[in-house]
């Protein structure tokens, strides 16, 4: 067994993906870290959804474009290629979304499996009731 705090510290309190596998359940999890400042730092996770925003190349090329602009955030081409292409599956650009919650995991669990956001994207890809 894991015990989900001790394993997010050996993390270094990084923020990251994983699959969190408990009582027969692969639960896609994103692991985060609030800094309370004199308090401490407060480990909490969420459970990961997927959004499709936007299908076909020219749309998708067009919001990269948009994300590139100033008022937009300004990404560079390398931001563009690092964190939104790999979200891309079959000409269509999803995004994980991780909407804060209240902690649901069991304190220890069987196994956690970091991975990257795009592999969580494919698992609950794969995994999904279509």
């Amino acid at each position: 067994m894991i015990n989900i705090d001790a394993f997010v510290e050996k993390q270094n309190h990084e923020s990251f993906y994983a699959l969190v596998i408990y009582d027969g359940i692969t639960d896609p999890t994103y692991f985060y870290t609030v800094d309370l400042g004199k308090e401490g730092l407060l480990n909490l996770h969420s459970p990961c959804e997927v959004f499709k925003r936007f299908e076909g190349i020219v749309e998708i090329e067009n919001y990269f474009k948009w994300l590139m602009e100033k008022e937009n955030g300004g990404h560079s081409e390398e931001d563009i290629d690092k964190y939104f292409r790999p979200l891309i599956v079959d000409d269509i650009y999803y995004e994980v979304e991780n909407f804060q919650c209240t902690p649901y995991l069991p304190q220890e669990v069987d196994a956690v499996e970091i991975c990257s956001e795009r592999n969580c994207l494919l698992y609950i890809l794969r995994n999904s009731k279509q």
